[in-house]
């Protein structure tokens, strides 16, 4: 499903497209030094009714520095599009 998410902008969904999201509520970030990496989690909800209490956690996900910045890079650029098309928009996920 995503393999075209890969370094890539360009996906935007729009209301009308149906696709099951998992809200994060929080992650874990750091450091893996002895594997040249950066090792990530993240805590989920299955639904938006669910409480932050009922989060669940990923498995740990490992990148490389190149995919890390590239990552930034991409997450950078979505925020600005997203706050860019919609700056009076009140935003439904709080999690």
């Amino acid at each position: 499903m995503f393999e075209h998410l890969t370094y890539s902008l360009g996906l935007i969904l729009r209301a009308k497209d149906e696709v099951a999201v998992f809200p994060i509520t929080g992650w874990n970030i750091g450091p893996l030094p002895e594997q040249g990496a950066i090792l990530m989690q993240f805590d989920f909800i299955i639904s938006t009714l669910d409480s932050v209490e009922e989060s669940l956690e990923t498995n740990l996900f490992c990148m490389t520095p190149e995919m890390t910045r590239a990552l930034i890079d991409q997450l950078s650029e979505s925020l600005r599009l997203l706050e860019t098309m919609h700056e009076n928009t009140t935003f439904i996920y709080k999690h």
